[in-house]
């Protein structure tokens, strides 16, 4: 399916992945999916330049500005109320992330951060704490190595600067770290970076001559099928919602931006179909699922 759409990737036996990363242990393994072209970006670097490009544009970006209410005109937005007065515009786009449940109660979409219930005015999507390890590799081992996602025992891998190597899990139970998205612990447990590195160490046994370096934790806007939430609700009113990404937006964005622009506009032939990511999937017990195991949206 990814090679239809001219991604270079292919099928490579368990010595193809040994010659990659020497030293790793792949011999609980038959293959490896392999993608030479892939790789990772600075998140943060990523936005600001976007947000640079905006002001460019004409944007007015308003940081450390907290919204306190959603105006409205009978069924129509009008704006919001922020910490520093009004601003009056006839679309709010709440793209809020892990406080887009607390800001879609501004809209009367009832819930909380929580987001247990699924109903017709509810927002269900949990602000979620997830936990990166950071490990220091020994400075014999190789400066580099390829992104690695080890769905044998459920975590994933890269390397950073200095030597360094970031991991993390590929944990359902991710959903169940609900928190207060003001008020949360931004390190890593001991017990996280323990069970990480143990995990690491299987698949990579040279890593045991590393050492731990501080973790961190962040939040993940999480919804009941791990998918988006991009739709005007209510219909009409000018009020659309755009998160609960769980994880996976940031590689979504460049779509995301067309496919809400495109329906803020209303352009009558859009590039893509939004009705997956409409808000009304759950109640209709319509989950988006993947075609396969381990996919998001395929």
């Amino acid at each position: 399916m990814q090679r239809g759409i001219g991604i270079d990737t292919r099928l490579i036996s368990a010595d193809d992945v040994r010659e990659l990363i020497p030293g790793l242990n792949t011999s609980d393994a038959v293959a490896a999916a392999y993608e030479p072209e892939s790789g990772y970006s600075d998140a943060y670097l990523t936005v600001t330049a976007y947000a640079n490009a905006a002001k460019r544009l004409g944007a007015d970006i308003y940081q450390n500005t907290r919204v306190t209410e959603i105006l409205f005109e009978g069924d129509d937005v009008k704006g919001v109320r922020t910490m520093d007065g009004e601003m009056h515009a006839p679309i709010v786009v709440n793209c809020a992330g892990a406080w887009a449940a607390q800001v879609g109660a501004m809209a009367g979409l009832t819930g909380d951060d929580k987001g247990e219930a699924v109903g017709k005015n509810i927002l269900p999507i949990k602000s979620c704490r997830v936990q990166v390890a950071v490990l220091r590799r020994p400075p014999d081992m190789s400066p580099l190595h390829p992104v690695v996602v080890d769905f044998i025992h459920a975590s994933y891998f890269r390397a950073d600067a200095g030597n360094i190597t970031i991991a993390g899990l590929v944990d359902p139970a991710e959903v169940d770290a609900v928190v207060d998205p003001d008020d949360y612990a931004n390190h890593t447990d001991f017990e996280f970076a323990g069970d990480v590195a143990e995990r690491l160490i299987k698949r990579w046994p040279e890593l045991e001559r590393g050492t731990s370096g501080e973790g961190y934790a962040s939040l993940y806007a999480i919804t009941p099928d791990w998918h988006p939430i991009i739709d005007e609700v209510p219909n009409g009113s000018g009020h659309f919602v755009c998160s609960g990404f769980s994880g996976h937006g940031f590689k979504l964005g460049p779509a995301v931006g067309l496919m809400t622009a495109d329906m803020i506009i209303g352009k009558p032939d859009p590039m893509f179909d939004v009705s997956a990511f409409r808000l009304s999937r759950f109640a209709e017990n319509a989950p988006v699922r993947g075609s396969y195991e381990y996919s998001i949206l395929g």
